[in-house]
């Protein structure tokens, strides 16, 4: 019998949660002189993804799949009114949804 130590630790995969991909900033002001709330940033996405934004409507304000961040602009390069705007992102396997306000 040999005497030791050992230890269990969680699997990163088991806490994989929702929520790890979920952008911190609900509320950004893009366009603001300051730049440091300009954008919504989905953290942990990785390729292939797609980010989706929409109006309160529930019409499509763009589409994004190069970057993971939305800088408060519509799929034209203007930047949106301000408002409440409903995201729904997926990638690998993981589907998210939430609301970002956009602020002046």
């Amino acid at each position: 019998y040999r005497s030791g130590y050992f230890g269990i630790f969680p699997s990163a995969a088991r806490y994989r949660s929702a929520d790890n991909y979920k952008p911190k900033r609900k509320i950004i002001t893009p366009g603001s002189s300051g730049g440091s709330n300009d954008r919504a940033e989905f953290t942990g996405l990785t390729s292939p993804f797609a980010i989706y934004i929409y109006d309160i409507s529930g019409r499509e304000v763009r589409k994004i799949t190069d970057s993971p961040f939305w800088d408060g602009r519509d799929g034209s390069g203007n930047l949106v009114e301000p408002g409440v705007y409903i995201y729904k992102a997926e990638a690998s396997g993981i589907k998210l949804t939430g609301a970002i306000v956009v602020a002046r």
